[in-house]
């Protein structure tokens, strides 16, 4: 049986982490989901420190998706040590942001960034999955019946997270 390739989400935003978990669901991808909350603890756990040191419930990701801005340590920041360290250099980072501005967006792909998504964008899902998708070689079950499921349960999901 092939092992699932693991994604290592970065982003305070509860409600993001929510629906990137059911994006990832209702395409029907076969990935392990992480999720932290910032660029420090996204460290500690690809270093494998303090509570991240079990490898089998934390493996080491195959891709990582940031924020850019988080409490602690920006995803600017957390891109610069991770092309720092030569044992994340070849780490695919997909950068996903509420900021739809040329020079985020240059600057992250400066940095190191693979691809950028845009978060408004991110509520249609497809655009985080394509990427995941690029970066893992992973295929969703039913792509275009699930892309469709997981833009209406999206909206539902975030009509229940405003109230």
């Amino acid at each position: 049986m092939p092992v699932k390739p693991t994604i290592l989400f970065v982003d305070d935003s509860e409600s993001d982490t929510l629906l990137i978990q059911l994006a990832l669901e209702q395409a029907g991808f076969p990935v392990s989901a992480q999720f932290v909350a910032d660029g420090i603890s996204a460290m500690e756990y690809l270093n494998g420190e303090g509570p991240y040191r079990d490898r089998a419930r934390y493996p080491t990701p195959h891709v990582l998706v940031t924020d850019l801005k988080m409490p602690r340590t920006t995803g600017f920041e957390l891109l610069q040590r991770l092309r720092a360290e030569a044992k994340w250099r070849g780490l695919p980072v997909i950068v996903f942001s509420g900021s739809d501005q040329v020079k985020d967006r240059q600057r992250a792909l400066e940095l190191g960034a693979d691809s950028y998504v845009v978060k408004e964008v991110l509520m249609q899902m497809q655009p985080l999955v394509e990427a995941i998708a690029r970066h893992t070689g992973a295929k969703a079950a039913e792509s275009g019946r699930a892309a469709s499921k997981g833009k209406s349960k999206g909206r539902e999901v975030r009509t229940r997270l405003r109230q």
